[in-house]
């Protein structure tokens, strides 16, 4: 009898970052990949939920995530169906090992290299850190960087509109000021931090950067950086998707004062950028 193939069940790569970086295009775009599967669960939050200091995401979230994937794909393609029994299996021990496993397990997965993105991980601790480095031998990781300022002015955006404002209906500009000194703004883009914590345990030629504003100018030759990154070969990706951007943030008129007051606070994480990257890539962060 031959022998049933074990699909993958630990991902070889990982896109640690930055929130509000591009993450979620990665996951779309390189998802194309024919020898790629993306975790259908972007921003398993698998590691940030075990370590997680500065930044976490309550266990709640993730349960209604998935349950709500497994009754639409119970409901869509029946209960039976791949799709439903891999949604299922998430509902339950979150953050398990075994549930951390499942999800890369998934008929789709089988004989491909297995990925997810969690924009969360990049600020993990020491210790979340040095997990992934033992837990997943020879792991690749993909860390979009932002320019800080336009990082932080998306994240106080998805803010705006995750508490129910509109462009129509914003924010006094007492809450704007409020949000551009909140410590969470900082958490997930603290670059001085983060970074020479990821570089002091994985050697540089396991971590790629990708400069934001070349989702812009040159899509497809990131693509092609990160497809060179982790040794597959080149693949054909929608060209009508491919230079769209994911997750695009309601058009907010930002306060008078506030991006000024951002650049000043944030004028520490362009000074280590300017100094730990070559000014060619620093110029293609926006």
């Amino acid at each position: 009898m031959p022998k049933i193939p074990v699909p993958p069940q630990r991902p070889s790569f990982l896109c640690i970052g930055t929130a509000k970086a591009g993450t979620s295009w990665f996951h779309q775009m390189f998802g194309q990949h024919p020898d790629v599967w993306m975790s259908l669960l972007k921003e398993t939050h698998y590691y940030d939920g075990r370590f997680g200091q500065d930044v976490k995401v309550p266990k709640n979230a993730i349960r209604r995530r998935t349950l709500a994937r497994a009754e639409k794909a119970a409901r869509n393609s029946g209960p039976l169906s791949a799709n439903a029994v891999y949604w299922e299996a998430l509902t339950r021990g979150i953050w398990s090992p075994d549930w951390y496993a499942k999800a890369f397990t998934h008929p789709d997965a089988m004989g491909r290299l297995c990925g997810e993105a969690t924009p969360a991980y990049c600020a993990l601790p020491d210790e979340g850190i040095r997990a992934i480095w033992d837990e997943l031998p020879g792991v690749r990781l993909i860390h979009f960087i932002r320019d800080p300022v336009g990082r932080a002015l998306s994240g106080i955006r998805m803010a705006a509109d995750l508490r129910g404002f509109s462009p129509d209906e914003p924010p006094d500009p007492e809450w704007w000021a409020e949000r551009a000194q909140a410590s969470a703004i900082l958490a997930r883009g603290d670059y001085a931090a983060h970074i020479p914590r990821w570089q002091a345990v994985f050697p540089a030629e396991r971590i790629l950067y990708v400069p934001f504003g070349e989702l812009k100018t040159d899509p497809l030759g990131v693509l092609r950086r990160i497809e060179k990154h982790l040794d597959l070969p080149t693949a054909r990706y929608d060209i009508s998707r491919i230079a769209k951007p994911v997750n695009v943030g309601k058009r907010y008129q930002v306060p008078p004062g506030v991006a000024d007051a951002l650049e000043e606070r944030l004028a520490p994480q362009w000074a280590f950028l300017m100094d730990h990257f070559p000014q060619e890539f620093c110029k293609r962060l926006s």
